[in-house]
């Protein structure tokens, strides 16, 4: 950055010789009858005129004439000269466009689109013109340089100059002096107070604040010798004009350094208030430097440009030109330094030993940039379209813009910590709305974007609106009708929804009993709220449906006319369908099957499934599934309803004890509800049907328990499985099928011998 701090240091005075020298050449020639020095005071007459904008009075007239007599005399003496006369004729045609553009009034526009297209037009012209003048300028300057260069070889000129050359370095040269010695006895109290050890904040702050007045001392000298010295000596009104304004630029550029001084000061000494590192403040101040000499002394320098006779437009031309580069150098600004600034913050605001986010710092690092050049750019246009009253626009617009992103900002914050809050639901309130917080869960989601996106969007318009946007290609009347069709549209969307909610809710209200069995309640709520949602659900999305159309401007008589006929058409043709659908609904109302029954629908057995408007599927121990629509169902089988029974034919041998083995019975019942895993499960005794019947080769003993729905199954086995055990213990015999050889008979009645063949194997074979 070396040839930066030399760059910044050497500005100033390569300013200072460009306008010494032009002031001197002007000084020289302010006798002539010269080209610039008449169209400077035509110029400055013009331009003088333009900015009062008013009639002379009687007392204006007086103290004028003679001025005006003198300009007069001018011109005359101007015109004399054909050469200067012909340059003097296309000034004034340019001044005479520039007089049209601002003097003619405009058509009147119809709308803000218009004026800016008008303002955007002017400022074209005046460039167009501004770069004609600049031109002109520039080819005079050129002709004034060579002018001057032979203006040297005269003796009489050329001690003027160095004169002349000679009080401006004095008087630059004595105030720079009181600078220097001024500013070398700030350091020794500047050392002292950056020497206090850890003091507190107000104490800090104080100590910085008495250092950056003690440095406005030096600032003051300059200006004070400076302005004494150039009252003292005698340059001419030109070269003194160029003077006071360098040294007026030279004074607020030195004001404006201490100010940075001050404030990076307060960065250093307080680096937990602020997010920047040493390499960030070095960067800044160093380009804040820059950007301060371009502002201060580009103004400066149009301002005596504009004095000694340059055109309004090419005036206009090189501000707005001076705007762009303010623009492009803050824009290099951004796109420089933010990534630092951020890594600065993510690394301070990260706990210790943590990880980074790199890719979160980039993207926030892009979004930074394309806001701020976008925000610079749109200053910049609006500043060159309404130059007029620029300063008033961009403060409302900004303080306006910075507290609308702030309370949309905190407006979604506020309204996502309140949406993602855990709502405690009592359990009256449960009992009364049972499906609420599914259904709130289920919508706090949707509901909290749709929030935050209608906040961003209205803080976008409000933004629009206060930098004076409109939508101009929509009329008035229009627009009012648009926001009224679509607050319609949204009030009968939210109308559908609440009515489809509060559908949900009485369903499960009315099905939801005290005392009832959770499961069995839970699976019929499940079932009917299946069929009836999507009949309430069709309902809900026709009616909708045929709402918004008609807000839309559609015509729905017809509609609803092509509906009556299509129901009668379904209606006569469809009738296997009708059937379907009001079997169905007659077996949903009797509870007859709900979701999760083990049932038996024809010759069709397996677990309910799903239950539809027209169909109930089921899926068999195999896994296979079976859709069965309610029009062929006779006869339905439920083994899961509210209870069930777990029914064993117990066979026993014909020399076994009946009232034995009932007794083991009883008692294996018994042990089997005092298990913990099975004693929710029976929910009586065992019932003992007694002897049921007497088989070819065995006894059978009739038993039950009684059980949950469902869970007949699960403690059949476990019994059987106790039963075969306890049997096997008191040698109790479970009669099975035996197989008899016969080997027929002999004439006479006597059976044949069976012939059995003995084979002796050793114990040797055998192992």
């Amino acid at each position: 950055m070396n040839w930066l701090k030399l760059l910044i240091r050497c500005i100033p005075w390569i300013i200072l010789c460009c306008l010494l020298g032009a002031g001197i050449r002007i000084a020289i020639a302010a006798g002539d009858n010269s080209f610039g020095s008449q169209a400077a005071a035509v110029a400055k007459a013009i331009y003088k005129n333009q900015q009062n904008n008013v009639k002379p009075t009687a007392s204006t007239s007086a103290n004028s004439s003679a001025t005006n007599q003198e300009q007069i005399n001018d011109i005359i003496q101007t015109l004399q000269d054909p050469q200067a006369r012909e340059k003097l004729i296309a000034q004034l045609k340019i001044l005479a466009q520039a007089q049209t553009i601002t003097a003619t009034p405009a058509s009147p526009a119809k709308n803000q689109t218009s004026i800016t297209l008008v303002h955007l037009s002017n400022s074209i012209s005046q460039i167009h013109f501004g770069a004609k003048d600049l031109v002109i300028d520039f080819l005079q300057t050129k002709k004034i340089f060579l002018q001057t260069l032979h203006d040297l070889e005269n003796s009489k000129k050329r001690n003027f100059y160095g004169i002349l050359l000679l009080k401006c370095i004095l008087i630059v040269g004595l105030g720079i002096a009181a600078l220097s010695l001024s500013s070398r006895y700030i350091p020794r109290l500047y050392r002292r107070f950056i020497r206090t050890g850890h003091e507190k904040f107000l104490k800090k702050f104080r100590n910085l604040f008495i250092l950056w007045f003690i440095n406005l001392f030096p600032i003051a000298i300059f200006a004070l010798v400076s302005y004494l010295l150039l009252v003292f000596f005698h340059v001419g009104e030109e070269v003194q004009w160029i003077l006071l304004a360098w040294i007026s630029a030279f004074i607020m550029i030195r004001l404006l350094f201490t100010l940075y001084d001050f404030i990076f000061a307060l960065i250093q000494h307080f680096p937990n208030l602020f997010i920047l590192n040493e390499s960030s403040l070095s960067f800044l101040r160093n380009w804040c430097r820059l950007l301060t000499y371009l502002i201060v002394f580009g103004y400066f320098v149009l301002q005596i440009a504009l004095y000694m006779g340059i055109s309004l437009d090419t005036y206009d031309s090189l501000t707005k030109f001076l705007g762009f580069l303010v623009v492009l150098f803050l824009i290099v600004l951004i796109i420089r330094n933010p990534l630092r600034m951020f890594k600065t913050l993510a690394a301070r605001r990260t706990r210790v030993g943590a990880m980074i986010d790199e890719d979160r710092i980039a993207r926030i690092d892009v979004v930074f940039r394309f806001v701020a050049i976008t925000y610079l750019l749109l200053l910049y246009i609006v500043w060159v379209v309404r130059a007029d009253h620029f300063f008033w626009v961009v403060l409302k617009g900004t303080i306006f813009s910075i507290i609308i992103i702030f309370l949309a900002i905190k407006i979604a914050q506020w309204i996502n910590r309140f949406l993602s809050r855990e709502f405690k639901v009592t359990h009256a309130f449960r009992k009364r709305l049972p499906g609420f917080e599914g259904r709130f869960r289920r919508y706090r989601s949707i509901l909290n974007f749709v929030l935050r996106v209608i906040v961003y969007i209205l803080a976008i318009i409000a933004i629009f609106k206060i930098w004076g946007g409109e939508i101009y290609w929509l009329p008035d009347a229009l627009k009012a009708l648009l926001i009224l069709k679509a607050i319609a549209i949204i009030s009968i969307g939210l109308a559908a929804m609440f009515i489809w909610e509060i559908s949900n809710s009485l369903i499960e209200l009315s099905l939801t009993k005290r005392g009832e069995d959770l499961l069995i309640e839970s699976g019929r709520t499940h079932t009917l709220l299946t069929v009836a949602r999507k009949t309430i659900l069709i309902a809900i999305v026709l009616v909708a449906g045929l709402m918004i159309l008609s807000q839309v401007g559609v015509n729905i008589g017809p509609l609803l006319a092509s509906a009556g006929v299509l129901g009668l058409a379904i209606s006569l043709g469809a009738q296997k369908l009708l059937q379907d659908i009001i079997t169905g609904f007659f077996i949903l109302l009797e509870n007859q099957i709900v979701v999760g029954d083990y049932v038996t629908i024809g010759d069709k057995a397996g677990t309910v499934e799903m239950i539809s408007i027209r169909t109930v599927r089921l899926r068999d121990s195999a896994g296979v599934v079976h859709l069965i629509p309610y029009s062929s169902i006779i006869t339905i089988s439920n083994f899961t309803k509210e209870f069930s029974y777990a029914l064993f034919d117990i066979n026993i041998a014909y020399k076994e004890n009946v009232d034995q083995v009932i007794t083991v019975l009883r008692q294996l019942a018994v042990t089997l509800r005092k298990d913990p895993e099975f004693k929710p499960l029976i929910l009586e005794p065992l019932d003992v049907l007694g002897l049921d019947r007497f088989a070819d080769s065995a006894m059978v003993v009739r038993i039950r328990l009684k059980t949950k729905a469902g869970f007949q199954w699960k403690v059949a086995r476990e019994f059987n499985r106790r039963m075969k055990q306890k049997f096997d213990e008191l040698n109790i015999e479970i009669p099975f099928p035996h197989t008899v050889l016969f080997f027929g008979e002999k004439k006479d009645g006597e059976p044949p011998p069976g012939y059995i063949k003995a084979t002796v194997t050793t114990q040797s074979e055998q192992e």
